[in-house]
């Protein structure tokens, strides 16, 4: 009986170390099947965006029609999927207050300022509800590097909104002045710039609000400093601005999902220390320096566009300006004339309907080489920069009013930083 009871139970040992040796190679097999599904999706990717960029530069294929494409048939299988009565048009949805926000509240805070760029009719609506954005979607604004009585600054740091006080944060892995900074899906980018040897710089870092931490990034096809970058459509442009030996009239994008650089149209000329922002899908690159003079001039590029378009001139040339999106129009303030002795006051505004540069209520305090963002409520801060020195002062345009007034300064004077703003 002892001996029946070994065998069976020996039998029943190699009948599961069988089972097993069979699960191994059944997840073996799969492993090797999802290894080669995933090289090919991957070369099938390439292959998909070679041939995008062989269409799209023989002309046979518009950027916009296709974007226009493939978002009507992403919001199709949306509906497929989440079928339900639709209330009428998104113009009459936003215009109930308590449909607007929670379709704000959804979508997300980088959807408003395309949502009021749309029409005038969204612009209305997202208008009504512009008191609850701070609540809705508390900003926190960024100031980034730049340089104070000659040193060049690697110290960051982040006003919050719900507490009106200046924080310092982690520093970059680089000192740098002269950079550019944007954010993208919760993530700040810092671009190029000058470091502590006076060094034009081609590389990238990108800053974790979450984390709280910077990892470096590929860096760009061209060293920049006091060049421009904006997000558009979820990616990262960086414009113009100088190599140190020339100022630069090329433009790049950054894709932060395949983390690769591309170059894009470029400028209609070069220049150094424009301003740049967003309304919707179009960039505005505003004034600057070029041909050895300070510029008027204002250029604009559709996202996936072919080239840049001229724009209506600004009222005063400006160099090393401060400039922001906020409700559908381009704020641009501050900057330098070329007198090179201290920043204007002067603001102006841009309204894409009316096509028309506005004078606005002049700065508490001339600056040039200052930072700009847009914050909830349509307002705009601009912080930093220089007159006869470095500065830390900040202040920010009331939209309801028509005035600048001042907020807490910064921790550190800086002059040519950084700017960003990220939404919790």
């Amino acid at each position: 009986m002892r001996l029946k009871g070994s065998l069976s139970v020996r039998k029943q040992h190699r009948s599961r170390l069988q089972v097993l040796e069979q699960l191994k190679a059944t997840v073996k097999c799969q492993q090797t099947q999802m290894s080669v599904l995933s090289r090919r999706q991957m070369q099938l990717r390439e292959e998909g965006e070679a041939l995008r960029e062989c269409l799209e530069a023989s002309g046979a294929l518009a950027p916009v029609r296709f974007l226009a494409s493939l978002h009507r048939r992403r919001f199709a299988e949306v509906i497929k999927r989440h079928p339900g009565p639709w209330p009428g048009s998104l113009d009459a949805v936003v215009q109930i207050r308590e449909l607007a926000l929670a379709t704000a509240a959804g979508a997300g805070a980088a959807s408003v300022a395309p949502l009021a760029a749309a029409s005038r009719a969204l612009r209305g609506g997202v208008g009504s509800m512009l008191s609850e954005f701070p609540a809705l979607f508390p900003s926190q604004v960024y100031a980034i590097g730049g340089a104070d009585a000659g040193e060049t600054l690697s110290s960051v740091e982040k006003f919050d909104s719900k507490s009106c006080v200046w924080e310092s944060l982690s520093p970059m892995l680089e000192p740098r002045e002269s950079c550019a900074a944007v954010a993208v899906n919760s993530m700040i980018y810092v671009l190029g710039g000058i470091n502590g040897e006076a060094q034009c710089l081609n590389s990238v870092e990108g800053f974790s609000p979450v984390t709280g931490m910077w990892e470096a990034l590929p860096p760009m096809r061209h060293a920049r400093a006091a060049s421009a970058a904006v997000a558009c459509a979820g990616q990262v442009y960086v414009i113009g601005g100088r190599d140190g030996f020339q100022s630069l009239d090329t433009v790049e994008r950054f894709d932060p999902a395949c983390r690769r650089w591309r170059l894009q149209p470029s400028l209609r000329g070069a220049r150094l220390g424009a301003a740049a922002a967003v309304l919707g899908v179009r960039i505005y690159v505003v004034g600057g320096k070029g041909g050895g003079r300070v510029l008027d001039s204002v250029e604009q590029l559709e996202h996936e566009g072919p080239f840049w378009d001229v724009v209506p001139s600004l009222h005063a040339r400006r160099y090393r300006a401060a400039a922001a999106a906020a409700h559908g129009r381009v704020y641009v303030a501050g900057g330098c004339d070329g007198s090179w002795q201290t920043g204007l006051r002067s603001v102006e505004r841009y309204d894409p309907d009316t096509r028309a540069w506005s004078i606005l209520a002049p700065l508490q305090v001339p600056r040039w080489g200052a930072g700009a963002v847009a914050i909830a409520g349509g307002s705009v801060c601009v912080f930093g920069g220089c007159s006869s020195g470095a500065l830390a002062s900040v202040e920010r345009f009331d939209p309801a009013t028509g005035t600048w007034e001042p907020l807490p300064p910064l921790k550190v004077a800086r002059k040519f930083c950084g700017a960003a703003t990220c939404r919790d």
